[in-house]
């Protein structure tokens, strides 16, 4: 049951004076160091969101995976991990496949993750989200009868 325990209402203003950016930073297990290397194509990252009121066609962040060297691996929440096309004002399932970080651009070292960020790139918003976890993943989740890959990154088809 989602409760006001389980749950967080993000709301950020980077207009406001002196706002330069506007992130959250998660560490996980007092920010030991996490080897995910061993489960980086067997797990994602799964969060429920929703809107306070109205429609949102994407989340306007950027999940960011950060190790202990400075390396960073960058996944854009794109509506193609969603389970509808916008966020509305129902609890919808958010899921990113670890595979899906880019590990080269900035040299992510993923035996040595020290926290999951989320950095906002939009100026101005509000929605309400879970605590992130990792959830087992796999990609073979079609029906036996698709003919067509529909989601290439999430799904693929036989």
């Amino acid at each position: 049951m989602l409760t006001a325990e389980t749950t967080a209402l993000i709301s950020w203003n980077r207009e406001a004076e002196g706002c330069k950016w506007a992130g959250i930073g998660i560490g996980w297990d007092g920010y030991a160091g996490k080897d995910l290397s061993p489960i980086m194509n067997a797990a994602a990252i799964q969060f429920y969101v929703r809107t306070v009121n109205g429609r949102m066609f994407g989340l306007p962040f950027v999940l960011t995976l950060e190790d202990y060297s400075g390396g960073m691996g960058f996944c854009y929440t794109a509506n193609k991990y969603f389970e509808r096309s916008a966020i509305d004002t129902v609890w919808q399932r958010v899921v990113v496949p670890l595979a899906d970080f880019d590990l080269e651009t900035e040299n992510l070292d993923p035996t040595n993750i020290k926290q999951l960020q989320n950095w906002n790139y939009s100026k101005v918003g509000t929605f309400i989200s879970t605590n992130p976890k990792l959830i087992y993943f796999t990609l073979n989740l079609l029906h036996p009868g698709c003919k067509k890959n529909l989601f290439p990154t999430l799904l693929l088809c036989r």
